[in-house]
């Protein structure tokens, strides 16, 4: 079932400079969870982090043709702005548009809790805790971000880590869906198919085995 959140906060990382005053370290901040939730399935799809050139910059990047998926991404990033993050968008000359912010504190939890590329990408462990309501936000944006909605009512997410494919099946099914995870294509990318709940799922023997992740 899960117990409601509203609020997720994010561990200030103290830096090893000196400061007058222990106020003047960086500090802890409360954040909506709905809205932490959404910008996480977002981040997860279609974001990253710096650690040259630019240290401790979180990037998320989407194309301006997508108004809907443009202005969810907005209205979740908007929450770090009420902590007092600075946010800023760019729209590049190739169509896409960039939200970037450097938070050292953020930035290393999502590259501790969330992974660091690609291949490594992966939901943080409180997100099983959370109730199906709250669990269904960030399945909602991770869809957007990576996957497809289909008429029938099911739905697609598309991911090259076998262990975010296997966490998102996870939470769509805490959600009530049916779902599962399908061979991965030529490419890499691994689909995991989400279905109402109305379908019917059979699991054999020789679809259950151990994954290593690491």
């Amino acid at each position: 079932a899960g117990i409601p959140t509203e609020t997720f906060l994010i561990p200030a990382v103290q830096h090893s400079r000196k400061y007058n005053s222990d106020l003047s370290h960086p500090q802890p901040q409360v954040v909506p969870m709905r809205n932490f939730a959404r910008f996480l399935g977002w981040w997860i799809s279609e974001g990253w982090t710096y650690s040259k050139g630019y240290p401790y910059t979180i990037g998320l990047g989407q194309s301006a043709k997508h108004t809907i998926e443009c202005d969810d991404i907005r209205e979740s990033v908007q929450v770090l702005k009420n902590t007092g993050l600075r946010v800023r968008e760019h729209l590049q000359t190739n169509g896409m548009i960039v939200w970037c912010s450097t938070n050292k504190s953020l930035w290393t939890w999502l590259r501790h809790n969330c992974g660091k590329g690609s291949y490594s990408k992966r939901l943080p462990d409180f997100i099983n805790d959370l109730p199906a309501v709250q669990q269904k936000e960030i399945l909602e944006s991770l869809i957007l971000g990576d996957g497809n909605k289909r008429v029938s009512g099911s739905m697609v997410y598309f991911t090259v880590s076998r262990e975010l494919a296997d966490q998102v099946q996870s939470v769509a099914i805490q959600c009530g869906y049916v779902s599962h995870v399908s061979k991965p294509m030529k490419n890499g990318v691994i689909p995991v198919v989400i279905k109402p709940a109305a379908c019917h799922l059979k699991v054999s023997q020789r679809h259950i085995f151990i994954v290593p992740y690491s």
